[in-house]
């Protein structure tokens, strides 16, 4: 993990959406409390805070920032704050750079990805942690800290979220999947039925490659599967 985040989701959205316009899709997921946008955008927007295990510190962050999604994760002199941001894990501690673009690259089942990804314009944040308001001591993780349940919740919040006209998709940047608000839907529900976890919402099936003018070129710096499955186990 990178920072103090164990786990990071997106939903991608065609405009700004509210934090208050968030609170009618959460009626099983009290919202603890809210913080305002941050002077930097790239470390958080307007938040809204959920509980997901208060015995151990266990909180979900869910911000609404007006940009594009950053896909090149900054760079140290053009673009310090994303790249800054990016290297502590503020847009997931698994996330590389140009991972949206192999998400839609590589969306196997769902030929207008591209098309429909391109539409947005901000994006929601869902990112889950220990560290909130810790002191200096406080360990980043319980010891049962248990990855697969905390997917299990995000995937929860993120199915009720997706309801909001303005969502364009669903994006999970560490296992780098995209995936409309219909076949996420299919997808808990299929799983759900057959006591499955959702492997296909986190994450991705590919070699590790992203198409540069059509042929697949090695990403410096992605490991491929195994890296995606890190993001699961890890």
């Amino acid at each position: 993990m990178k920072g103090i985040y164990t786990q990071g989701v997106t939903i991608l959205t065609d405009r700004l959406v509210a934090i208050d316009e968030l609170r009618p899709l959460l009626p099983e997921y009290p919202i603890l409390r809210t913080v305002d946008a941050g002077s930097e955008w790239a470390f958080g927007g307007a938040t809204a805070v959920v509980a997901y295990r208060k015995e151990v510190n266990g909180l979900v962050a869910i911000d609404s920032v007006d940009r594009r999604w950053p896909d090149g994760m900054g760079d140290t002199k053009t673009e310090p704050m994303i790249f800054g941001a990016w290297a502590m894990g503020q847009f997931g501690p698994f996330t590389y750079p140009h991972g949206l673009m192999r998400s839609y690259q590589q969306a196997w089942t769902w030929s207008d990805a591209k098309a429909v990804v391109e539409r947005h314009n901000s994006f929601i944040r869902l990112r889950l942690s220990y560290a909130f308001g810790a002191d200096r001591e406080a360990k980043c993780m319980p010891a049962d800290c248990n990855p697969q349940h905390e997917l299990n919740f995000l995937t929860g919040l993120v199915q009720c979220l997706l309801r909001h006209p303005s969502v364009v998709c669903y994006f999970n940047p560490s296992g780098e999947v995209v995936a409309p608000a219909k076949a996420f839907d299919s997808s808990v529900e299929f799983h759900s039925k057959h006591s499955l976890p959702p492997l296909d919402l986190w994450s991705n099936r590919s070699d590790g490659s992203e198409l540069v003018e059509g042929r697949p070129t090695r990403s410096e710096g992605n490991g491929g599967d195994q890296r995606r499955q890190d993001s699961l186990f890890a």
